[in-house]
């Protein structure tokens, strides 16, 4: 899933990893608050296993999954912050302003998405040609 490849539900049920089912389809939606409630709601077979750390690193992906929704809609390279929060908000996520620019700043710095924050304007801008490079490309993967 940290490579944009996701399980399908056969091969969940097949190799009995259905605990993923939820967290697979949070990621992909985009929808940061279900793979949080799918995180906790598994948090201590995640610890047995090994796998919460890694788990937690979807929270970008998810994030990343949401700005590219948040991109359509706004469709325009030049994001103003203050609506990027507002759909967010939209989406379940209970961010502050500065929480956000720190998300934002995070998935620029890892490669997820190409484009810079202009703080002076509060605005992301994101690349004309290809704004959300393939997960795999990315340093995240």
């Amino acid at each position: 899933m940290l490579s944009g490849q996701y399980p399908t539900q056969y091969f969940l049920e097949k190799h009995n990893l259905l605990v993923f089912s939820d967290i697979s389809k949070a990621v992909q939606k985009g929808d940061v608050r279900s793979l949080e409630i799918g995180l906790k709601t598994h948090h201590r077979l995640l610890l047995r296993k090994g796998l919460y750390l890694v788990t937690q690193r979807l929270k970008i992906v998810a994030y990343r999954n949401l700005l590219v929704i948040t991109h359509k809609l706004m469709n325009n390279v030049k994001m103003p912050v203050p609506r990027v929060l507002s759909c967010f908000h939209a989406a379940g996520t209970s961010l502050s302003q500065a929480e956000l620019e720190c998300v934002l700043a995070n998935m620029i710095f890892r490669g997820v998405v190409k484009g810079y924050i202009s703080y002076a304007h509060k605005t992301m801008v994101v690349s004309a040609k290809e704004p959300f490079p393939a997960l795999n490309e990315s340093l995240y993967a």
